[in-house]
């Protein structure tokens, strides 16, 4: 037997990957949508559910991608510039320890 495309090529490999990532969002359909054993009888009550879940699954990806887009740039804004020094922040000591007053 010979393959189509032979192994160890450019093209070998990113068919290779391209099978391996649609591996990847099926095993997770099935896992977080509930796919592995669905409760319908029917391909197009199957069909329906199954873009209901790819339709799931791109909006996760959408928020988690907002989500981590925001807490990366929050992060950014709390960096001082470049060559400013940090400012310390004023402690108070109580019965309870300390207390922190907010910046210089």
């Amino acid at each position: 037997m010979i393959l189509e495309i032979p192994r160890g090529t450019k093209k070998y490999k990113k068919n290779y990957n391209n099978r391996t990532a649609s591996e990847r969002i099926n095993s997770y359909l099935k896992d977080k949508c509930g796919l592995r054993r669905p409760l319908i009888r029917g391909l197009k009550s199957f069909s329906i559910k199954a873009i209901m879940a790819c339709v799931l699954t791109l909006l996760m990806k959408v928020i988690d991608f907002i989500l981590e887009t925001t807490r990366l740039l929050s992060k950014e804004k709390c960096k001082p510039p470049p060559g400013k020094p940090v400012p310390e922040k004023k402690t108070v000591k109580t019965r309870g320890g300390k207390i922190a007053l907010g910046t210089t």
